[in-house]
């Protein structure tokens, strides 16, 4: 069983590989002493925290995969591709995905599931001003996908990755498969980071869990 956590952008921008590595390595270091986060990164030096983006294609016949890690890429992945993102240096890494099936839930629209997001923003007081008339425009999503068998550590990262592609795209993340606090989204990525490194280290580990008890997880 998997968990996905979603970034649904307000603007149609398809990030690059370099872009979305440029903005998570700036976002973990921006945070990078967190305690939640310090506890994976260690002493790692600024240079180490750039992730390493690939696109993983499905060839002619399905028999094999290529990979291409041309920077200049773009996160458009269709037709079967998927993303690979890797931290190389600590061996975490996770595969992500565009949604671009407007029709997903049959008869619901891409615009209507924007709106039932908008709708529970406003319940829950989140995303005040956040344009999703735009969202609801762009017709296409991300999800990182969490395998069962992902260690802690990865979901954290993930969590990290997250932000950085809803801030490279003005926009909001979201979860109602266990990915995130179901109670606490769709929500900016700025308050996104309020919560998460500690939420899902005790969703995994306990409420008595602490920083350092991710170092009996494996990787």
């Amino acid at each position: 069983m998997s968990t996905v956590i979603e970034v649904y952008p307000s603007s149609s921008h398809l990030p690059t590989f370099k872009e979305l590595a440029d903005e998570v390595q700036a976002v973990l270091i921006e945070h990078r002493a967190n305690p939640y986060l310090a506890e994976i990164i260690g002493d790692l030096s600024d240079a180490d925290l750039r992730p390493h983006i690939e696109r993983v294609m499905d060839m002619p016949g399905g028999k094999r995969w290529a990979r291409f890690d041309d920077e200049a890429e773009t996160l458009d992945f269709r037709d079967g591709d998927y993303g690979w993102l890797s931290f190389p240096v600590i061996e975490y890494a996770f595969d992500f995905y565009l949604d671009d099936d407007v029709n997903e839930f049959e008869d619901v629209s891409h615009a209507a599931v924007i709106a039932d997001h908008a709708e529970r923003a406003a319940k829950i007081g989140t995303l005040a001003g956040f344009p999703f008339e735009k969202a609801a425009q762009v017709e296409h999503c991300w999800f990182l996908r969490m395998q069962a068998a992902q260690p802690l550590q990865t979901r954290i990262l993930a969590g990290y990755v997250a932000v950085a592609l809803a801030r490279l795209t003005s926009g909001f993340i979201f979860s109602d498969d266990g990915g995130v606090d179901y109670d606490r989204v769709p929500t900016e990525p700025e308050s996104f980071l309020s919560w998460y490194p500690e939420w899902i280290t005790h969703d995994m580990l306990g409420p008595s869990s602490h920083g350092s008890s991710m170092q009996e997880d494996q990787r």
